[in-house]
């Protein structure tokens, strides 16, 4: 049973951490797309702060998500493999 509920804990960290990069390093083009959705939204006439300020939030909403999954799903994985290593050892 242990053994099992640490296979899915795995898998899930994994997932986690896998989620988190691909938000990373996609968070400037969803960003993008938000900033555009919403000139599209307003008809095509935006003021340029506005609009720099959607992106940029945006860009940074995402980040902050990426950020946490892949630091969370790092510890975890972490915290994983010192279990592991403590079962190794004794």
């Amino acid at each position: 049973m242990r053994g099992k509920v640490r296979k899915i804990g795995l898998i899930v960290l994994l997932v986690c951490v896998l989620v988190g990069v691909a938000v990373l390093l996609n968070a400037t083009s969803l960003g993008n797309k938000a900033a555009s959705s919403a000139l599209r939204a307003q008809g095509g006439v935006m003021d340029t702060n506005k609009y720099n300020y959607i992106r940029d939030k945006t860009c940074l909403s995402w980040t902050v998500f990426g950020g946490i999954g892949f630091g969370l799903g790092g510890l975890g994985l972490l915290l994983l493999g010192y279990v592991y290593y403590k079962e190794l050892e004794s």
